[in-house]
Formats: structure tokens, sequence, C-alpha cells
């Protein structure tokens, strides 16, 4: 497991579940947090977990990105915006998942 990942889910762990937000606002305001942890799963050698993680990013961006006025909202942000929190939810468990396996 590399030390950089096993940091990268246990900050996307701290943002997620020790807010007082909802989950959705909380998944918009931590995309940035989304995609470290997406990115450092490239680290690791279990190529199982690499494409989980490609999985759900490729769901959380699956909708077109917009520009209007000059405001970029990224596809991240439009997709959750029109998710489900049935859908939230499952995310948010493989999160919790990933943050006991890492510990």
């Amino acid at each position: 497991m590399s030390a950089y990942y096993r940091e990268k889910i246990i900050k996307l762990h701290d943002v997620l579940f020790l807010s007082g937000l909802s989950a959705r606002e909380t998944f918009i305001k931590n995309e940035q947090h989304f995609y470290a942890a997406y990115m450092s799963s490239k680290t690791i050698e279990n190529q199982d977990l690499q494409n989980k993680w490609n999985e759900i990013w490729s769901d959380l961006n699956r909708t077109e990105a917009i520009l209007t006025r000059g405001l970029d909202v990224s596809t991240f942000v439009k997709t959750i915006g029109r998710m489900r929190n049935r859908s939230l939810e499952k995310y948010s468990l493989f999160i919790l998942e990933e943050f006991y396996r890492v510990l």
C-alpha cells in the first residue's frame, strides 16, 4: 500500500465525514480531495482497486461541463448536483471502507 494513497484516503475521509454540511455540499466542496485520492490510486499495485477508482471517477464526472458567463462548472459538480442521495451514499461507503482498510 502506498503511503501517498493512505494519506489521501485519510484526508478524504476527514473532509467528508467530519464536516457539518450535507453529503452533497461536502462532495462538491471537496472535489480536489476526490481527485487527489483518485490520482493517488494510480500508485498502488492492486489493479482491482485501481479499476474501482476509475469506475467511481468516471461515474462522478459523467455530466458535461458547462461554461456560462465566464463561470466554469465542473463535470464533477454537475454530476453530484444531479445525483440521488442513495448514489452519494454508495460513494461514501466506499471511502469509509477504504479508510478502514488503509488504517
